[in-house]
This record gives structure tokens, C-alpha cells and sequence, in this order.
């Protein structure tokens, strides 16, 4: 399902959907850190795409969405933990 959300989102900001922005490895690094959270998936994306033109990149990997987590999204992890919380109790 996330694969499907990243392209629904990419095609309605204008990029083809013949070009592939985000290999397999990528997709599956997005879901591990994100648990699927929308909200998180789109600011792991945008970073990603962000690290990926910076170097140059024509397509995000999962080193891209790992290097973007390490140097750029520290914080993410707290952020995640509060979307998975539901009334205070873990939600997944």
C-alpha cells in the first residue's frame, strides 16, 4: 500500500508515472520507518527526494532513505512513537 501512496502523491505533483523516483529497497526502508503513518511516509519522501537531488541522484535507494534518517530526520523517531500513540496507549 505505501508503494501505491508514494505514486498517487508523485502523479499529483506532476511526475511521470513511467519514471521510477523510489526503488523497492527504498519503499520498504519508508514502511520500516515510518509504520505506514502517512504523515511520516511524506516527510521521509520529501527529505529523501530532497538528499537525492542534492546528489545528484535520479532515483531514491534505500543508502538515500537510511542517510536521510541518520543525518536529517534524528527526531523522526520521537515523532513516530507520538502518532503510534492512541489516548496514550501504543497504538500498534
Amino acid at each position: 500500500e505505501i508503494e501505491g501512496y508514494i505514486k498517487a502523491h508523485l502523479k499529483y505533483a506532476g511526475a511521470s508515472e513511467e519514471v521510477e523516483l523510489f526503488d523497492k529497497a527504498a519503499i520498504e526502508a519508508i514502511y520500516d520507518y515510518s509504520f505506514g503513518v502517512p504523515r511520516l511516509v511524506n516527510k521521509i519522501c520529501k527529505h529523501s527526494l530532497l538528499r537525492a537531488i542534492a546528489s545528484k541522484s535520479q532515483l531514491v535507494t534505500e543508502q538515500i532513505i537510511k542517510d536521510t534518517m541518520s543525518f536529517e530526520l534524528k527526531s523522526l523517531s520521537d515523532e513516530r512513537e507520538q502518532s503510534l500513540m492512541f489516548n496514550g496507549e501504543q497504538y500498534v
